[in-house]
């Protein structure tokens, strides 16, 4: 069975995981890419030994588990830091999903990732799907979503690509400005359009 494989991408706080959840009632099964990394990076995991070893010890939280916090205020307030970390989980969640869309018997799939472009995986695919948002729409959102400070998620947002990045390499751009009434309908047109692109 020929397969259709969809790319999502976008910054922290631009709703891609409310759009991921709309174009799944569409028929896509959804391959999350953040949460693959949760799960490679588990307590006793090769791939977290690695991250203590380049970045210390303090990553660890006191049950063994990763310190998710304390590992992104490290990276993302230095490119040199976020590219070592990248360098360590990038290959394992490529393999990762490959893995999940050759063992798919879904027709269409939809790779949720917000480095997609940055670690190579829209090469897999036959669309490309940005999502971006006004800056402080997306601040507020890190803020409650998160629980982290102002300048932990304005960090988080410098350290990330400009919307004009995403505009050069998608095939559809879905804004979301906060009326989430019609963000839900841009996604809604964007899930028919990709499915009539690809047939």
């Amino acid at each position: 069975m020929d397969k259709t494989i969809v790319g999502l991408t976008g910054g922290s706080g631009v709703g891609k995981s409310v759009a991921a959840a709309e174009m799944a009632k569409f028929g896509f099964e959804i391959i999350d890419c953040d949460a693959i990394s949760r799960e490679i990076c588990e307590a006793g995991s090769p791939c977290l030994a690695q991250i203590v070893e380049v970045f210390g010890s303090e990553m660890l939280q006191a049950d063994g588990s990763l310190n998710r916090r304390a590992l992104g205020e490290v990276v993302f307030a230095d490119e040199a830091e976020l590219e070592k970390l990248n360098a360590i989980v990038h290959p394992l969640i490529t393999a990762e999903v490959k893995r999940r869309l050759e063992e798919s018997e879904e027709e269409y799939l939809l790779i949720d990732a917000p480095l997609l472009i940055e670690a190579g995986l829209d090469t897999l695919c036959d669309t490309v799907v940005a999502v971006v948002a006004p800056g402080e729409d997306r601040v507020e959102r890190i803020l409650k979503r998160d629980g982290v400070s102002e300048t932990v998620a304005r960090g988080r947002l410098a350290s990330q690509r400009e919307d004009e990045f995403y505009l050069g390499r998608a095939d559809f751009v879905i804004l979301n400005d906060g009326d989430k009434g019609d963000f839900l309908d841009k996604c809604r047109y964007v899930a028919d359009q990709v499915k009539r692109k690809c047939l």
